[in-house]
């Protein structure tokens, strides 16, 4: 996956009604629908990867009504040159 395919992935997640979570400029969106969260990641640290898979990725993550996470994608992705 390359930046600009995981930048679209996470507008097709999100589209419409989400915010974003924590500090401005955090990175991470969330959506909920019925019963269950939908949460994007594209934060600073994972773009750097400073952190598991240590490379440059999203975060894909599914959260119960009790907000447990019940998915959790880390995704890589590189540049193309």
């Amino acid at each position: 996956m390359t930046s600009t395919q995981a930048l679209e992935l996470g507008e097709k997640l999100m589209k419409f009604g989400y915010k974003e979570i924590g500090k401005v400029g955090s990175g991470v969106f969330e959506k909920i629908i019925e019963k269950q969260t939908y949460r994007f990641g594209i934060d600073k640290n994972s773009l750097i990867g400073a952190h598991r898979p240590n490379m440059p990725h999203i975060h894909v993550e599914i959260l119960d009504e009790f907000r447990n996470v019940i998915v959790n994608n880390h995704t890589p992705f590189i540049e193309l040159v």
